[in-house]
């Protein structure tokens, strides 16, 4: 049930285990998922970062590179390549 909470959210763009955690009563597809449980937000971020190792690897081999765990680096590099390749 965590892993597929975890993959579901990841996908939808919800990164905080708070926000997953509030997702299980607001949401329907997650209520699904688990079984309309709810799990504690320390509960989900326990459970990441205990399986981070084997986590991460198997996303990226399932959704190839265009998958991004922390979507912020990738902005700032954007941020960075737009304004280097800006003529003003």
């Amino acid at each position: 049930m965590m892993l597929a909470l975890l993959i579901h959210a990841y996908c939808c763009g919800i990164y905080s285990s708070r926000k997953m955690a509030a997702a299980t009563y607001d949401m329907i597809p997650f209520r699904v998922l688990t079984g309309d449980q709810h799990p504690h937000f320390a509960v989900i971020n326990e459970f990441r970062l205990r399986h981070l190792d084997g986590f991460v690897p198997g996303l990226k081999a399932i959704s190839g590179s265009r998958f991004r765990l922390w979507p912020r680096r990738g902005n700032r590099a954007r941020k960075r390549r737009r304004a280097a390749g800006s003529s003003t």
